[in-house]
């Protein structure tokens, strides 16, 4: 159950459960939620949130996002296939991180978007892009600019 808590209700929770205790306030997180979308908005009008499940997959969490309007971004065939049992389609899922599995095809044949991370991975998409002419691919690029660190 998820619900606004004061201080003196953490509290007792604490000293009933021990710590650590993780604690959701839904009416916190969505007020910051919609501060961050309406600001973004106010310069991107087409911005949208894609929330991390790597962050927290908690799935009230990720249900709390996908009720708002906001994407699932992705790491792993298990998040992707929480974030479809969430209800989300593909074309609201943002398949991110370097190992994605056989779920990035379904993910790129049904409309979603991946963000694609090394030269290998484009070689593996332009792959299955030739397999399947008539599929439009929708992808991102991670740039990783050297600026002179040393590193």
């Amino acid at each position: 159950m998820y619900c606004q808590l004061d201080k003196t209700q953490v509290n007792s929770l604490i000293k009933k459960y021990g710590s650590p205790l993780y604690i959701f306030h839904t009416a916190e997180f969505e007020e910051n939620y919609y501060k961050i979308l309406n600001a973004m908005r106010a310069i991107y009008s087409k911005y949208n949130i894609a929330y991390s499940y790597k962050t927290n997959y908690t799935p009230k969490i990720c249900e709390c996002v996908k009720n708002l309007g906001g994407y699932a971004e992705v790491v792993s065939e298990m998040e992707f296939e929480l974030a479809k049992k969430i209800g989300y389609d593909c074309a609201h899922i943002v398949y991110n991180g370097p190992v994605k599995g056989n779920g990035l095809f379904e993910h790129l044949s049904n409309g979603g978007v991946a963000n694609i991370d090394s030269i290998d991975e484009m070689k593996t998409v332009v792959n299955f892009a030739q397999k399947n002419p008539r599929t439009n691919i929708r992808i991102a690029f991670r740039v990783n600019i050297d600026i002179g660190q040393g590193y």
